[in-house]
């Protein structure tokens, strides 16, 4: 699915809540696909659809040399707060406002299924310097466990007919390219905690939740808090609850 205005607006409606109540990427995550691209300070890195900089943090523990863009000017505006020294572009991932071979990484975090294309992926080979990496992450919550699956039923998370990393018809676009080599993965687990306003907050930035009405976010909202000692069975006077979530880390490079 392209970007189109319409998912523009929803990113920038889920910015303010973004950077607070979105799951953090493990260090151990970061580190392995950024080591695996081998990024160091003389690295130039484009983090595209960088969003509020959940990952750029992470890039910026590597090299300073980096660059930020995003079609959402309010998640780029909370970007720049956080790392004001870091440059910031609003730019779609299918047409990018730099030159042929700028970097030597592109990096995209929960977000590449949202502009999965051919021209998106030759635009990313366009700015990737000759024999340049092409690093994918997404952090997403782990429908293997019963509690998990439970709460994403009862709040319609599969109902809606949106792009999703799970489906994998993301990774057809690679299956058609011969501008990159195969993808290669990795898969590792972990857990967050959150309290019940925290979860709210998360699916707040949710895109299929964001396409509720108020009144219906109201009320399920309501559902979730009063549901969640059942689901995932703690007591009702529990502050915090464990979500589970797993971290799927692609790389390749540019042939």
């Amino acid at each position: 699915m392209p970007e189109t205005p319409k998912t523009n607006m929803v990113f920038d409606q889920l910015a303010t809540a973004y950077g607070s109540a979105r799951p953090e990427y493990p260090e151990r995550t970061a580190s392995f696909l950024l080591e695996k691209l081998k990024v160091a300070q003389s690295v130039k890195v484009l983090d595209l659809a960088a969003g509020t900089g959940k990952f750029t943090r992470h890039v910026l523990r590597y090299t300073s040399n980096a660059t930020a863009a995003d079609l959402s000017p309010k998640m780029l505006e909370q970007l720049s707060q956080r790392f004001p020294s870091t440059e910031v572009v609003q730019a779609s991932a299918e047409e990018m406002p730099f030159p042929a071979q700028t970097f030597d990484v592109v990096v995209c975090a929960n977000a590449f299924h949202w502009f999965a294309t051919q021209k998106s992926l030759a635009e990313i080979a366009r700015v990737l310097k000759p024999r340049g990496s092409l690093g994918l992450i997404w952090t997403v919550l782990d429908e293997n466990h019963d509690s998990i699956r439970s709460l994403l039923s009862q709040v319609g998370y599969h109902a809606k007919n949106i792009p999703r990393f799970q489906s994998n018809e993301w990774k057809h676009c690679f299956e058609q390219t011969d501008l990159f080599t195969s993808l290669r993965e990795k898969m590792f687990r972990s857990a967050q905690e959150y309290t019940s306003k925290t979860l709210i907050n998360f699916l707040n930035t949710m895109s299929f939740w964001a396409e509720k009405s108020e009144s219906e976010q109201r009320l399920q909202a309501e559902q979730v808090m009063k549901d969640l000692p059942r689901l995932f069975k703690v007591p009702s006077s529990a502050s915090k609850i464990s979500l589970r979530f797993l971290t799927h880390v692609y790389w390749c490079k540019k042939i």
